[in-house]
Formats: C-alpha cells, structure tokens, sequence
C-alpha cells in the first residue's frame, strides 16, 4: 500500500500522468516476480506479441489472479478499485 505523496505522484507520472490517480487515498502496487519461473529475464521485453508462455502466465495468470482477489475484498468493504498498469 502506497501513502507517500512523492511516491504517489511518481507513479502517477509513469502512468501518463493521469492526474485523476491522485484523488484516490492510497495506491496498492502489485509487481510480477518474473524470476519466480524464468532464470535469466535479461532483455525480457513485454508486449501482446510476446511468445513467452511463462511470462503470460506469470503475468496473465499468477498476478492477475492476485489482483482480482484484492478486488473482490475491497468491493466486501464497500471501497472502489481502478486498474492501472505499469510495464
């Protein structure tokens, strides 16, 4: 979970500055190890044309999955959720 103003508005930039971000009280990052299934990720690019099938697991299924469980449990809070993404 992410307070910090300078940290907030970092991230923020690094989404095409979408300024609307700033009116939500925290950010929550979450970040794919990609380690966890490939060895060397060296040079790794990430795309819709990637042809890595672990990377789309990882990514598609592992984070993913991760993400929409966060979902569900701010919606049984009554709290709102927006997905932005960071490559």
């Amino acid at each position: 979970m992410i307070e910090d103003h300078d940290m907030r508005q970092r991230l923020m930039e690094a989404s095409n500055h979408q300024q609307w971000m700033m009116t939500a009280p925290v950010f929550i990052a979450c970040v794919a190890d990609l380690q966890c299934r490939i060895q060397n990720t060296r040079g790794i690019v990430l795309n819709e044309d990637t042809a890595l099938p672990e990377l789309k697991l990882i990514i598609i299924r592992d984070t993913t999955i991760a993400i929409e469980h966060l979902v569900i449990e701010a919606m049984r809070h009554d709290l709102g959720t927006v997905l932005g993404g960071l490559v």
